[in-house]
Protein backbone atom coordinates (compact mmCIF):
# COMPACT_ATOMS: atom_id res chain seq x y z
CA UNK A 1 0.00 0.00 0.00
CA UNK A 2 1.85 3.16 -1.07
CA UNK A 3 0.95 6.01 1.13
CA UNK A 4 1.75 9.85 -0.11
CA UNK A 5 1.41 13.06 1.87
CA UNK A 6 0.22 15.87 -0.64
CA UNK A 7 -1.51 19.35 -1.24
CA UNK A 8 -0.82 21.36 1.38
CA UNK A 9 -3.91 23.87 1.72
CA UNK A 10 -4.79 26.58 4.33
CA UNK A 11 -7.62 25.94 6.96
CA UNK A 12 -9.41 28.34 9.03
CA UNK A 13 -10.76 26.56 12.17
CA UNK A 14 -13.92 28.16 13.64
CA UNK A 15 -15.03 28.01 17.36
CA UNK A 16 -18.44 25.74 17.12
CA UNK A 17 -19.98 28.13 19.98
CA UNK A 18 -19.98 31.23 18.15
CA UNK A 19 -17.00 32.88 18.84
CA UNK A 20 -15.77 35.03 16.59
CA UNK A 21 -12.40 33.51 17.58
CA UNK A 22 -10.90 31.42 14.93
CA UNK A 23 -7.22 29.60 14.08
CA UNK A 24 -5.18 30.15 11.14
CA UNK A 25 -4.14 26.51 10.29
CA UNK A 26 -2.76 23.97 7.64
CA UNK A 27 -4.19 21.18 6.01
CA UNK A 28 -2.64 17.97 4.12
CA UNK A 29 -4.33 15.23 1.79
CA UNK A 30 -2.82 11.97 3.14
CA UNK A 31 -2.98 9.67 0.12
CA UNK A 32 -3.18 5.61 1.06
CA UNK A 33 -4.97 2.70 -0.43
CA UNK A 34 -8.43 3.81 -1.93
CA UNK A 35 -8.54 6.85 1.20
CA UNK A 36 -7.45 10.46 0.58
CA UNK A 37 -7.88 11.57 4.12
CA UNK A 38 -8.23 15.25 5.18
CA UNK A 39 -5.27 15.75 8.06
CA UNK A 40 -5.78 19.23 9.95
CA UNK A 41 -2.27 20.34 11.32
CA UNK A 42 -3.65 21.37 15.08
CA UNK A 43 -2.17 19.20 17.60
CA UNK A 44 0.09 17.47 14.58
CA UNK A 45 2.71 19.01 12.83
CA UNK A 46 4.14 18.22 9.46
CA UNK A 47 6.96 16.83 11.00
CA UNK A 48 4.81 14.34 13.14
CA UNK A 49 3.55 13.19 9.63
CA UNK A 50 6.65 12.83 7.55
CA UNK A 51 7.90 11.12 10.45
CA UNK A 52 5.00 8.54 11.62
CA UNK A 53 3.28 7.64 8.39
CA UNK A 54 4.25 5.31 6.03
CA UNK A 55 4.09 1.17 6.16
CA UNK A 56 3.05 -1.31 8.74
CA UNK A 57 5.10 -4.15 8.63
CA UNK A 58 2.70 -5.90 10.51
CA UNK A 59 -0.51 -6.97 8.98
CA UNK A 60 -3.68 -7.06 11.31
CA UNK A 61 -6.65 -9.19 10.58
CA UNK A 62 -10.23 -8.76 11.31
CA UNK A 63 -11.73 -11.53 14.26
CA UNK A 64 -14.06 -13.81 12.95
CA UNK A 65 -17.47 -13.79 11.29
CA UNK A 66 -20.44 -15.73 13.38
CA UNK A 67 -23.78 -15.83 14.34
CA UNK A 68 -23.63 -15.01 18.03
CA UNK A 69 -26.63 -16.08 19.34
CA UNK A 70 -25.78 -19.90 18.70
CA UNK A 71 -21.80 -19.26 18.74
CA UNK A 72 -21.17 -17.25 22.03
CA UNK A 73 -21.26 -18.77 25.49
CA UNK A 74 -21.25 -17.62 28.96
CA UNK A 75 -19.51 -19.99 31.95
CA UNK A 76 -22.13 -20.64 34.64
CA UNK A 77 -20.71 -23.90 36.56
CA UNK A 78 -19.53 -27.12 36.75
CA UNK A 79 -21.44 -29.72 38.25
CA UNK A 80 -20.66 -33.89 37.99
CA UNK A 81 -17.94 -33.71 35.32
CA UNK A 82 -20.94 -31.47 33.30
CA UNK A 83 -20.17 -27.55 32.28
CA UNK A 84 -23.00 -25.37 32.29
CA UNK A 85 -22.91 -22.41 29.79
CA UNK A 86 -25.28 -19.23 29.06
CA UNK A 87 -26.03 -18.80 25.32
CA UNK A 88 -27.38 -15.44 24.25
CA UNK A 89 -29.84 -14.10 22.34
CA UNK A 90 -30.64 -10.97 20.22
CA UNK A 91 -32.48 -7.94 21.56
CA UNK A 92 -33.40 -5.19 19.03
CA UNK A 93 -30.52 -6.17 17.39
CA UNK A 94 -28.07 -6.25 20.10
CA UNK A 95 -26.31 -9.67 21.74
CA UNK A 96 -27.75 -10.38 25.30
CA UNK A 97 -26.75 -12.84 28.18
CA UNK A 98 -29.85 -15.33 28.25
CA UNK A 99 -30.23 -16.40 31.62
CA UNK A 100 -33.01 -18.61 30.65
CA UNK A 101 -31.35 -20.64 28.19
CA UNK A 102 -28.30 -23.06 28.72
CA UNK A 103 -25.88 -25.55 26.89
CA UNK A 104 -24.50 -28.52 28.90
CA UNK A 105 -21.46 -29.72 27.95
CA UNK A 106 -19.06 -33.03 28.46
CA UNK A 107 -15.52 -32.17 29.12
CA UNK A 108 -14.73 -33.90 25.68
CA UNK A 109 -16.91 -31.04 24.25
CA UNK A 110 -14.79 -28.37 25.94
CA UNK A 111 -11.93 -28.85 22.86
CA UNK A 112 -13.96 -27.07 20.45
CA UNK A 113 -14.70 -24.27 23.08
CA UNK A 114 -12.64 -21.06 23.11
CA UNK A 115 -11.90 -17.82 25.37
CA UNK A 116 -13.41 -14.74 22.78
CA UNK A 117 -11.58 -11.52 23.53
CA UNK A 118 -13.98 -8.85 22.33
CA UNK A 119 -13.54 -5.17 21.86
CA UNK A 120 -14.58 -3.78 25.08
CA UNK A 121 -12.54 -6.13 26.73
CA UNK A 122 -9.36 -4.13 25.19
CA UNK A 123 -8.88 -1.10 28.15
CA UNK A 124 -6.20 1.32 27.61
CA UNK A 125 -4.13 -0.59 30.78
CA UNK A 126 -4.54 -3.84 29.51
CA UNK A 127 -6.88 -6.63 28.28
CA UNK A 128 -9.76 -7.58 30.88
CA UNK A 129 -11.30 -10.38 29.89
CA UNK A 130 -15.14 -10.91 30.13
CA UNK A 131 -14.68 -14.11 30.22
CA UNK A 132 -17.03 -15.39 27.21
CA UNK A 133 -16.57 -18.27 24.95
CA UNK A 134 -17.32 -18.86 21.65
CA UNK A 135 -18.34 -22.10 19.53
CA UNK A 136 -14.75 -23.28 17.88
CA UNK A 137 -15.01 -26.56 15.67
CA UNK A 138 -11.74 -26.53 14.24
CA UNK A 139 -8.58 -28.16 15.29
CA UNK A 140 -5.57 -25.89 16.35
CA UNK A 141 -3.70 -24.49 13.20
CA UNK A 142 -6.40 -25.86 10.48
CA UNK A 143 -8.33 -23.30 8.15
CA UNK A 144 -11.48 -25.49 7.83
CA UNK A 145 -13.73 -26.75 10.27
CA UNK A 146 -13.41 -30.33 11.67
CA UNK A 147 -15.68 -32.99 9.62
CA UNK A 148 -19.84 -33.89 11.02
CA UNK A 149 -18.19 -37.29 11.51
CA UNK A 150 -14.91 -36.02 13.88
CA UNK A 151 -17.01 -33.69 15.64
CA UNK A 152 -19.79 -36.08 16.46
CA UNK A 153 -17.26 -38.57 17.79
CA UNK A 154 -15.19 -35.68 19.50
CA UNK A 155 -18.06 -33.49 20.76
CA UNK A 156 -20.78 -35.86 20.62
CA UNK A 157 -23.26 -32.70 22.30
CA UNK A 158 -21.42 -29.92 20.54
CA UNK A 159 -22.39 -32.13 17.78
CA UNK A 160 -26.25 -32.57 18.84
CA UNK A 161 -27.19 -28.59 19.40
CA UNK A 162 -25.01 -27.38 16.55
CA UNK A 163 -27.58 -29.76 14.34
CA UNK A 164 -30.46 -28.32 16.81
CA UNK A 165 -29.84 -25.13 15.08
CA UNK A 166 -28.59 -25.80 11.12
CA UNK A 167 -31.32 -23.68 9.44
CA UNK A 168 -30.19 -20.70 11.01
CA UNK A 169 -26.86 -21.75 10.75
CA UNK A 170 -27.42 -22.97 7.03
CA UNK A 171 -28.55 -19.37 6.15
CA UNK A 172 -25.28 -18.23 7.38
CA UNK A 173 -22.99 -20.78 5.80
CA UNK A 174 -24.65 -20.04 2.66
CA UNK A 175 -23.52 -16.26 2.65
CA UNK A 176 -20.26 -17.44 4.14
CA UNK A 177 -19.05 -19.56 1.51
CA UNK A 178 -19.65 -16.61 -0.84
CA UNK A 179 -16.64 -15.02 1.15
CA UNK A 180 -14.69 -17.81 2.22
CA UNK A 181 -14.72 -21.50 1.21
CA UNK A 182 -16.37 -22.70 4.75
CA UNK A 183 -16.62 -26.81 4.07
CA UNK A 184 -19.11 -27.29 6.98
CA UNK A 185 -22.46 -25.71 8.04
CA UNK A 186 -21.07 -24.77 12.12
CA UNK A 187 -17.91 -23.09 10.09
CA UNK A 188 -17.14 -19.31 11.03
CA UNK A 189 -15.55 -17.02 8.37
CA UNK A 190 -12.12 -15.10 8.58
CA UNK A 191 -10.24 -18.09 9.93
CA UNK A 192 -6.42 -18.66 8.65
CA UNK A 193 -3.33 -20.01 10.31
CA UNK A 194 -2.67 -16.48 11.66
CA UNK A 195 -5.98 -17.50 13.93
CA UNK A 196 -3.30 -19.36 16.43
CA UNK A 197 -0.62 -17.87 18.13
CA UNK A 198 0.58 -18.67 21.72
CA UNK A 199 0.97 -14.23 21.58
CA UNK A 200 -0.93 -11.73 19.66
CA UNK A 201 -1.32 -7.87 19.77
CA UNK A 202 -5.10 -7.02 19.14
CA UNK A 203 -6.64 -3.78 18.81
CA UNK A 204 -9.93 -2.47 18.94
CA UNK A 205 -11.94 -1.44 15.28
CA UNK A 206 -13.85 1.69 16.86
CA UNK A 207 -13.87 4.18 19.28
CA UNK A 208 -9.98 4.01 19.82
CA UNK A 209 -7.35 1.66 19.03
CA UNK A 210 -6.44 0.33 23.28
CA UNK A 211 -3.81 -1.95 21.97
CA UNK A 212 -2.70 -4.91 23.96
CA UNK A 213 -0.80 -7.83 24.78
CA UNK A 214 -2.68 -11.14 24.51
CA UNK A 215 -1.49 -14.32 25.46
CA UNK A 216 -2.97 -18.04 25.90
CA UNK A 217 -6.01 -17.61 28.38
CA UNK A 218 -7.25 -20.21 31.38
CA UNK A 219 -10.67 -21.39 30.79
CA UNK A 220 -12.78 -22.04 33.83
CA UNK A 221 -11.77 -26.02 33.67
CA UNK A 222 -8.15 -25.12 34.00
CA UNK A 223 -6.86 -25.21 30.42
CA UNK A 224 -4.90 -22.51 28.45
CA UNK A 225 -6.16 -21.85 25.47
CA UNK A 226 -5.59 -19.93 22.26
CA UNK A 227 -8.46 -16.14 22.34
CA UNK A 228 -10.59 -16.04 19.33
CA UNK A 229 -11.51 -12.40 18.56
CA UNK A 230 -14.55 -11.22 18.05
CA UNK A 231 -15.37 -9.59 14.89
CA UNK A 232 -15.10 -5.87 16.06
CA UNK A 233 -11.32 -6.57 17.24
CA UNK A 234 -8.32 -6.29 14.86
CA UNK A 235 -5.34 -8.55 15.74
CA UNK A 236 -1.71 -9.91 14.41
CA UNK A 237 0.36 -12.77 16.28
CA UNK A 238 3.91 -11.88 17.10
CA UNK A 239 6.85 -14.49 18.05
CA UNK A 240 7.52 -13.10 21.49
CA UNK A 241 6.49 -10.98 24.62
CA UNK A 242 9.01 -8.33 23.80
CA UNK A 243 8.02 -8.20 20.35
CA UNK A 244 4.20 -7.58 21.62
CA UNK A 245 5.17 -4.49 23.75
CA UNK A 246 7.69 -3.28 21.14
CA UNK A 247 4.38 -2.85 18.63
CA UNK A 248 1.85 -1.95 21.75
CA UNK A 249 4.45 0.98 22.48
CA UNK A 250 4.26 2.60 18.92
CA UNK A 251 1.14 2.50 18.79
CA UNK A 252 0.18 3.55 22.04
CA UNK A 253 2.41 6.86 21.16
CA UNK A 254 0.39 9.76 21.35
CA UNK A 255 1.11 11.79 18.16
CA UNK A 256 0.01 7.95 16.49
CA UNK A 257 -2.88 7.82 18.06
CA UNK A 258 -4.08 11.74 17.43
CA UNK A 259 -3.05 10.55 13.61
CA UNK A 260 -5.16 7.73 13.58
CA UNK A 261 -7.99 9.81 15.03
CA UNK A 262 -7.73 11.96 11.94
CA UNK A 263 -7.66 9.28 9.16
CA UNK A 264 -10.32 7.17 10.17
CA UNK A 265 -14.14 7.06 11.39
CA UNK A 266 -14.37 6.92 15.14
CA UNK A 267 -17.06 4.07 14.34
CA UNK A 268 -14.51 1.72 11.62
CA UNK A 269 -10.89 1.98 12.03
CA UNK A 270 -9.07 -0.52 9.64
CA UNK A 271 -6.84 -3.04 9.56
CA UNK A 272 -4.40 -1.80 7.71
CA UNK A 273 -3.31 1.60 9.63
CA UNK A 274 -0.79 3.76 7.50
CA UNK A 275 1.69 3.90 10.43
CA UNK A 276 5.46 4.07 9.88
CA UNK A 277 5.95 0.41 11.97
CA UNK A 278 8.83 -1.68 10.86
CA UNK A 279 9.10 -5.13 11.77
CA UNK A 280 10.54 -5.84 15.26
CA UNK A 281 14.58 -6.80 15.38
CA UNK A 282 16.14 -8.67 18.97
Amino acid sequence: MSIEIRSVFPVIKFDINGSVNEARLLGVHVFYGVNNAIVVLDDVSMDDLKSLIGKMEYRFRKGVGYKGEYYRLKFKEESSGRYVFYRHKKVKNRLKLDNDSVLVLGREDLRYVYPLVLASDLKDDGMHWSENYIIFPYEYGEKQPVSQDRLKKMAPSLYSYLLSVKEPLMRQSRYDKRIQNVKEFYGVIRVGKYTYSDIFVAIRDNTKLSPCVISRIKTHWGEYKNPIFDGHVSYVAVGSIEEAEYLVSKLKNKKVEKIISKLFDARSIGTRLPINIPKYKP
